[in-house]
């Protein structure tokens, strides 16, 4: 456990807009490899019954200035059932080998749709077929019952390259 006070993390002077030392932390995770994933987030979000839920995404851009940033998911998960019933979300980044956090509040929207599908062109084969081969936040009866989901949308999915993304 880190119990050392140290005040060297923060600049003299702050920036005006604070998203502008949230990016620049941001970068400097990603580019000094800070941990496995330092694109990682917990985000929370709240169901219709009011019930908060966290996971961990990965943040794939961070923009300071309007002030958003930038994660995918299927709309059919858990997290997108509780986006569009609530758009209110909070995220942290945890970077412990920095000992640095940032939290940001706010309303989640939709990316618009050539963006969302540009992203899931660009992901691995095997990554986009994941996507399709299991019914999001869905029970599964077995690792079996995933198998064979995972063969039977591959099968159907064999010409398309990249896959489309699931609507």
């Amino acid at each position: 456990m880190n119990t050392t006070l140290t005040t060297d993390r923060l600049p003299d002077v702050l920036p005006q807009n604070p998203l502008d030392l949230a990016c620049e932390w941001f970068a400097y995770a990603q580019d000094h490899a800070a941990q496995p994933n330092p694109n990682a987030m917990s985000l929370v979000s709240i169901g219709e019954d009011g019930q908060p839920s966290v996971r961990i995404v990965l943040c794939k851009s961070f923009v300071a200035n309007p002030g958003y940033l930038v994660f995918f998911t299927n709309y059919e998960s858990h997290k997108g059932r509780d986006l569009i019933a609530n758009p209110r979300a909070a995220v942290v980044m945890h970077w412990d080998a920095l000992g640095r956090q940032i939290r940001v509040e706010g309303q989640a929207l939709r990316s618009p749709a050539a963006e969302s599908d540009e992203y899931f062109a660009s992901r691995a084969r095997g990554s986009q077929l994941g996507a399709w081969g299991s019914d999001q936040s869905r029970p599964l009866e077995s690792r079996r019952q995933l198998l064979a989901q995972l063969r039977e949308r591959a099968a159907g999915l064999a010409g398309e390259t990249p896959a489309a993304i699931p609507r």
